[in-house]
């Protein structure tokens, strides 16, 4: 059975592919847990990992786990997370 929006986008998923793969810009996509979904090639080059490296890997612990001065920056306490945790 396919999905009712499968009707209308059939290549939507081919497309958002492409746009990824094309875009300059380094875009990553987290799941609820803070958990790698998707890296474009640029993400890639800026973060300095390969994408298998990070997909299915916490970003926080990843790029942002210390405060400017080199303290621990708990996810807890970082902004960043909380929005994608409580919207």
């Amino acid at each position: 059975m396919t999905a009712p929006h499968d009707r209308f986008f059939p290549d939507a998923e081919s497309k958002f592919r492409a746009l990824l793969e094309s875009s300059g810009d380094g875009i990553w996509g987290l799941d609820h847990a803070g958990q790698c979904i998707f890296l474009n090639p640029a993400g890639a080059t800026m973060l300095g990992y390969r994408p298998e490296e990070v997909i299915g890997k916490d970003m926080h612990a990843l790029v942002h786990h210390t405060r400017p001065d080199g303290a621990a920056y708990p996810s807890i306490s970082c902004p960043l997370y909380a929005a994608f945790r409580t919207g």
